[in-house]
């Protein structure tokens, strides 16, 4: 009975998050040098109040003319649940370290972050990004049920249907 409770402490110790990191496209330069792009200020505009399933955006072009294209969805069980600047800042940069430099999308639990440069003053250039309010698998009401009943979200995991290129069934 006590080892389940250590796993238990284990697992939840540890978050837990599923994405990738982007293999085409446009490359940045962000993870050689971290002062070309003022990530405390995008994040300055991406937090605060947000709805379930709203999301966000801003596009900013970083100091050797990349334009970096950030987006933050709340993907949580909630109606509304905040985030802050330090939050955002933490999910932003793993997106904008991810190699091959060309940012990625990754859901942790509540959120769901994306990041993608792009050519200067472009941003959220297709096939990457869809509309903001456009159909999202992960939005769907099962996915939400299968969250919550396996407290598995790798069993559950769809972004697969939202990445360029995936020709599913």
């Amino acid at each position: 009975m006590h080892v389940r409770y250590i796993l238990l402490a284990i697992t939840s110790y540890f978050s837990i998050a599923f994405g990738l990191c982007y293999t085409n496209g446009r490359q940045g330069s962000y993870s050689r040098n971290q002062s070309i792009l003022d990530l405390g200020d995008v994040c300055r505009q991406l937090s605060g109040k947000y709805n379930r399933l709203e999301a966000q955006r801003v596009c900013v072009t970083d100091k050797i003319d990349v334009s970096w294209s950030f987006e933050l969805k709340m993907i949580g069980a909630g109606e509304t649940r905040e985030i802050d600047i330090e939050e955002c800042m933490d999910g932003m940069k793993k997106e904008l370290m991810c190699k091959p430099d060309r940012g990625g999308v990754h859901t942790y639990w509540n959120w769901r972050y994306k990041v993608k440069p792009g050519s200067r003053n472009l941003c959220f250039e297709p096939p990457y990004w869809k509309p903001i309010g456009g159909y999202d698998p992960q939005d769907e009401p099962k996915w939400y049920t299968c969250h919550e009943k396996y407290a598995m979200p790798w069993y559950c995991w769809k972004d697969k249907y939202g990445l360029p290129g995936y020709v599913g069934a």
